[in-house]
């Protein structure tokens, strides 16, 4: 079921024409796929516009799906999400044997009823949140295996937190897509490799998300493995978020280190001592300040039983080309670095990186 421009604008309110531009995003380029709408029948070049199209054969009646009205003429929202969701595992189907080019509308479809949901209930946005996420990832990332970033690059475009007024409820699938891309690429490519697009999508997730919205604000950690990037000052970014998104920024500079250790102990020493930031942190068992706080980014790195669930349903590091091993010369810049700050007085007198644990 081809959700048109109004049934869209209905149920998902925060998604709005991108005519005009954004300043912010020119870098974009309009990608090669072209999508044709199964109501009019009508193609178009980008994905944004295929979802925002006024659709003159968007009319549905009993017959073609579409749920029988009730009283009001209007399908009950019961009605309306069974039948949705019964439309949406068919395209999960039809893109699980290979028709990837039904995901565009999957995911439109996605992002209304998460809408109704919403508008429904917690539990009822919580179940459907959770029982599409993974299918829905996993195909958008077997699509963009298939066809290569320009297919991803037209979702970033069409669900992008600063070309709409509240951030898209399946935005969290995009991102998903996006760290997985990411981490793929910096694994097997230098890091200019990694589209600049991808970094600024995910970088505009937690400036735009609103409190609340966990799951949006844990999938944009995967921006870490974009430091060093020579047209994205990753770890300017991140530093500038340590006082108002301290839990992300600490996040994102873990997953820094698995990327590049050398690049990420030069962020943390300036988080901690050069340039440091001034946050605390209570926690059950005291309060932890910036310098703290923030060497807690260095527990998982070293442990070889823990790995970030980010980006969540891939083992990334079970990747062939992914190997890490500290350098010595970075343990001792963090060694010195726990020396300098005097944190080394309150740990054990044989102190390892797992005792910075936080």
């Amino acid at each position: 079921m081809a959700l048109s421009h109004s049934q869209i604008l209905k149920h998902c309110p925060s998604i709005q024409t991108l005519d005009g531009g954004n300043s912010l995003l020119t870098s974009v380029q309009p990608s090669r796929m072209s999508h044709e709408c199964s109501d009019c029948g009508n193609t178009f070049e980008t994905l944004t516009r295929h979802r925002l199209h006024d659709c003159p054969g968007s009319a549905r009646d009993e017959s073609d799906g579409t749920p029988a009205p009730d009283s009001d003429g209007r399908a009950s929202a019961d009605e309306e999400s069974a039948a949705g969701n019964a439309d949406l595992d068919d395209l999960l189907e039809r893109a699980e044997h290979g028709q990837l080019d039904v995901l565009p509308e999957a995911l439109a479809m996605y992002e209304s009823a998460l809408q109704s949901a919403h508008e429904e209930s917690g539990d009822q946005y919580r179940e459907v949140f959770w029982e599409y996420y993974e299918p829905l990832a996993d195909a958008v990332d077997r699509y963009t295996r298939a066809d290569g970033w320009t297919v991803l690059q037209e979702f970033v475009e069409a669900y992008h937190p600063q070309r709409n007024e509240e951030l898209p409820f399946a935005i969290p699938v995009i991102e998903n897509a996006v760290g997985r891309h990411i981490i793929r690429t910096r694994l097997t490519q230098p890091v200019r490799y990694i589209p600049e697009e991808a970094l600024s999508f995910l970088r505009s997730v937690p400036l735009n998300a609103p409190e609340g919205a966990d799951v949006a604000f844990e999938e944009a950690q995967t921006y870490g493995w974009g430091i060093g990037h020579p047209e994205h000052p990753t770890a300017e970014h991140i530093h500038a978020m340590g006082a108002e998104h301290r839990f992300w920024a600490k996040a994102s500079l873990e997953q820094a280190f698995y990327a590049d250790q050398h690049a990420a102990v030069e962020l943390l020493e300036r988080l901690v001592r050069d340039d440091p930031v001034d946050v605390s942190v209570s926690y059950v068992t005291g309060t932890a300040g910036g310098s703290r706080f923030f060497l807690d980014c260095v527990v998982g790195p070293d442990s070889d039983e823990y790995w970030p669930q980010i980006p969540r349903y891939w083992d990334w590091h079970d990747h062939d080309a992914f190997a890490f091993e500290w350098d010595p010369d970075v343990k001792e810049r963090i060694r010195d670095l726990v020396r300098d700050t005097g944190i080394d007085e309150d740990l054990p007198a044989d102190w390892t990186f797992q005792d910075l644990a936080v």
